[in-house]
């Protein structure tokens, strides 16, 4: 619920900002309330379910490619007719909705109770960050796939529709890409939470694998020369998104436990953070 308000302030900020170096403060708000409220949905969803984790999980992250499908040709649609603060005030709205779903949350189950109140009563900083995660070389393998990644995922999105638009794609198509990335994207989440729960399925293996051909498709995307050329590599580039979101909340659990998925996936989406404020700028124009 913080998160959603948080969020909404922020955009609201935005509608009045005088230049865009007041944007980086209202816009980095909005991220901070936007990552709280995301960070806390994953981690109720995770923590709640045992036996049906992978499911409830890609469930969970089919709802967040929904936005992905049909947002980008509304947000354009709302930018020709009420320009960029307008459309801010829009976000704001919907932001606010967060709130209410923070609404239909309930507590953990009592089994996560424990070790939680015990951690909370040691005044040690390891203890309480659980920063013993910090010293594992696997851990630290596991922060940087998801800085790498989310270098690559946000040069990707901010930058694919000035890229085909300079290939000779018009603003409205270009915009129709990123929902065909969607509906692969939302596809591809659904293939997760049907095949994530087969006890024959390598979850760690079909992660790599998942992050290895999405990595392939966004370097083709650079090659990129008609308009079907690039249908065909968003619905690939969607699809292996999809997926792979879906494995990661699982994938932190096997490699740390149950019992540090808190730490060990808000840790990792810091390190996404990173990657994001990142990777645009390397990129340049």
């Amino acid at each position: 619920m913080a998160g959603g308000l948080i969020s909404a302030i922020g955009c609201i900020l935005s509608f009045f900002a005088p230049s865009v170096y007041f944007l980086y403060f209202s816009f980095g708000l909005t991220g901070c309330g936007l990552g709280l409220a995301y960070n806390s949905s994953i981690f109720a969803v995770g923590l709640h379910f045992e036996k049906k984790r992978v499911l409830a999980t890609a469930l969970t992250f089919v709802g967040g490619g929904v936005g992905p499908l049909l947002l980008p040709i509304l947000f354009q649609y709302l930018i020709d007719e009420l320009m960029w603060r307008g459309t801010m005030l829009i976000t704001a709205g919907l932001c606010l909705q967060l709130c209410f779903c923070g609404i239909l949350y309930r507590p953990l189950p009592e089994v996560y109770d424990t070790p939680v109140k015990v951690k909370q009563s040691h005044f040690v900083i390891s203890e309480i960050f659980q920063t013993k995660l910090l010293k594992e070389v696997k851990y630290h393998l596991y922060l940087f796939n998801f800085l790498t990644w989310s270098m690559g995922i946000f040069i990707f999105f901010v930058m694919v529709n000035d890229f085909t638009v300079s290939s000779g794609i018009s603003k409205e198509d270009s915009a129709v890409l990123l929902s065909m990335v969607g509906v692969t994207n939302v596809m591809g989440r659904l293939m997760t939470a049907l095949l994530g729960n087969n006890p024959r399925v390598n979850r760690l293996l079909s992660y790599n694998v998942l992050t290895a051909f999405h990595a392939i498709f966004t370097m083709i995307y650079l090659v990129g020369n008609s308009y079907t050329t690039f249908v065909v590599l968003a619905l690939f580039f969607g699809f292996f998104y999809g997926s792979k979101l879906a494995f990661i909340a699982v994938v932190t659990t096997q490699l740390f436990g149950v019992e540090n998925l808190v730490y060990a996936y808000g840790y990792g989406m810091f390190a996404v953070g990173i990657g994001a404020l990142l990777g645009p700028p390397i990129a340049g124009k």
